[in-house]
């Protein structure tokens, strides 16, 4: 079936050069004007957009030629439908395997980073529990200092207020009772 493909062009080409060859000398020839001239004209018409016709026919014709060479070198290469498909079903396991790794490397720092924090605290006198280093724990170490300074220092303005209300009112005094002070009492003295 290709050598048919293969031979019609060749046939167009020659009737168009054929074509071609006998509307030159009308072309070249002078014009004057005759009254059957009009038929001419119209004969000449009808001979252009056929041979346009052709031509179009002649190139959309060598377009699919030209594919079915490419695509008749790919299946002589080796390369077969089969082939392909599994190179992209081993490309798409690649990407699966890139994301999966990906993912335990982003797994791996944000412990890294738990583990980081948690020392910040430890070292600040704080014992933290997994709930508030989930959230003091960023994607990036920057913003999770920050979390953690802001957390350490809420702490220590809570313990110093803590402290100041504590500390905070009148020192007790010493009571006598019917003249025995609490010491001798407490030592049964009297």
């Amino acid at each position: 079936m290709p050598q048919d493909v293969n031979e019609q062009p060749k046939n167009v080409a020659e009737n168009i050069d054929v074509e071609s060859q006998e509307q030159a000398p009308k072309k070249d020839a002078p014009t004057e004007k005759k009254p059957g001239d009009s038929d001419v004209d119209k004969i000449v018409e009808k001979l252009q957009k056929r041979i346009g016709k052709e031509q179009s026919e002649k190139h959309s014709l060598q377009d699919q030629i030209e594919k079915l060479t490419k695509e008749n070198e790919k299946l002589k290469s080796g390369a077969s439908i089969k082939e392909l498909s599994d190179k992209e079903k081993a490309q798409q396991a690649e990407s699966d395997k890139d994301k999966t790794i990906a993912d335990l490397n982003a797994q791996i720092n944000r412990m890294k980073a738990i583990t980081e924090t948690d020392a910040v605290f430890k070292e600040s006198g704080l014992a933290v529990g997994d709930e508030i280093l989930g959230m003091v724990v960023a994607r990036d170490s920057e913003t999770t200092l920050a979390n953690a300074k802001a957390l350490i220092g809420l702490v220590d303005k809570v313990k110093a207020d803590a402290r100041k209300e504590a500390l905070k009112g009148s020192t007790p005094r010493v009571q006598k009772d019917n003249g025995m002070n609490s010491i001798e009492k407490a030592l049964g003295l009297k």
